[in-house]
């Protein structure tokens, strides 16, 4: 009797294994109904599983990825960059542009400055100058010879001269007056200058 007992409940535990591996592997199971219903809703709860994410495609995140075909994630905050970026960027760039390329300035011609003066005064010969005094005269007044004191380098010298005579080398005596003698130049360029030096004038 508890042999019989015991077979009994093996049987069953058997067909309770056999009964499970049925319903779990997608059998229809002849015991209960409904086993294809159970069978079909954890097809679809396998078919409805989130979709994989890949870690590249999380670190590229301007790719296209849409695994499930719906909205992307990437896509708003893509489109928002792109329309606050457009019309201001542009007129960055424009701003940048005109101030980098300033209008031309008109150039002022040069002008030469002019010559220094002593270079002006160095191109005019000047005459020589008087290195002597009239102090007096002699002879018959038809025939008048004037005095000169000439400075020399070694000193004053009195010196005699009449008219037509040159005097201290770069004159010539002209005229001889009481008061007065009238003298010339011995160079080329002055020969037509005349100078009168009164009586104890010049030096």
């Amino acid at each position: 009797m508890t042999m019989n007992r015991q077979s009994i409940m093996l049987g069953l535990l058997a067909l309770a294994v056999v009964w499970a591996l049925w319903f779990y592997l997608g059998g229809e199971s002849p015991l209960v109904g409904g086993g294809t219903g159970r069978a079909v809703q954890s097809r679809e709860i396998v078919g409805a599983l989130p979709p994989v994410i890949r870690l590249t495609d999380l670190e590229n995140p301007a790719a296209d990825f849409n695994p499930s075909g719906g909205r992307n994630l990437f896509a708003y905050a893509e489109d928002r960059r792109a329309a606050v970026a457009g019309p201001k960027g542009r007129a960055n760039r424009k701003t940048g542009k005109a101030k980098s390329s300033p209008p031309p300035v008109a150039q002022k011609p040069v002008v030469p400055p002019p010559p220094p003066a002593r270079e002006t005064a160095a191109a005019q010969p000047t005459p020589p100058e008087v290195n002597f005094k009239f102090v007096g005269y002699l002879g018959p007044q038809d025939a008048l010879i004037g005095v000169f004191r000439v400075n020399t380098p070694d000193g004053e010298e009195v010196v005699l001269a009449a008219v037509g005579e040159t005097l201290a080398e770069n004159f010539r005596v002209y005229r001889i007056g009481y008061e007065e003698v009238e003298i010339g130049y011995t160079e080329a360029p002055f020969l037509n200058e005349r100078k009168v030096l009164p009586m104890g004038g010049q030096s």
